[in-house]
């Protein structure tokens, strides 16, 4: 997904705030601070706030973890593969993805959802429906509406003609 924010800088509150967001988003989820690492934060969305409506902020992250046991090995190859990465901490990193909202309100950024996804294509589909403005459908009943409003015209002029018709036969004089 391309980036709407490429050519906005933010201050260094902002980048400490969002990465501490991160890190505790992390953090519950059952991540050791110490056995992972965040990676690739960036703002995907800004919207600044104006005077009818407030802001948000869109950032991604990846969570690089280091799993503390080893993976399993298969026992058709006990030993490892030339495929197979030889620092064996690369073997034990697995990487999560998460995107972080934060509304903008009085100049104040506060955190308003966090997300976490099992692959970045998940991440993508769901940031692009996110982003995307939805077409308004018109309401099922869209067409009974013109229906009803000619019936209430109709029941109006009805009543508004027996009442003048009542005043006349009223007035007239013998009636």
């Amino acid at each position: 997904m391309k980036s709407s924010t490429e050519h906005l800088q933010f201050s260094r509150k902002t980048w400490q705030k969002v990465t501490q967001c991160a890190l505790d988003c992390a953090k519950r989820l059952g991540s050791d601070e110490h056995a992972c690492r965040l990676e690739n934060l960036r703002p995907i969305h800004f919207s600044e706030e104006s005077e009818t409506q407030f802001g948000n902020q869109v950032w991604c992250f990846e969570i690089a973890r280091i799993r503390t046991q080893p993976a399993a090995q298969s026992l058709l190859s006990p030993t490892p593969t030339s495929a197979e990465p030889a620092d064996p901490q690369e073997s034990n990193r697995e990487i999560e993805f998460g995107a972080l909202i934060f509304s903008l309100e009085f100049g104040i950024l506060e955190l308003s959802h966090s997300r976490w996804f099992a692959s970045s294509s998940h991440r993508e589909a769901w940031l692009s429906k996110l982003l995307t403005p939805s077409v308004k459908r018109p309401p099922a009943n869209h067409l009974a509406t013109p229906f009803w409003i000619a019936c209430a015209v109709a029941s109006i002029l009805l009543l508004a003609s027996g009442w003048i018709f009542s005043v006349i036969r009223f007035l007239q004089p013998g009636g």
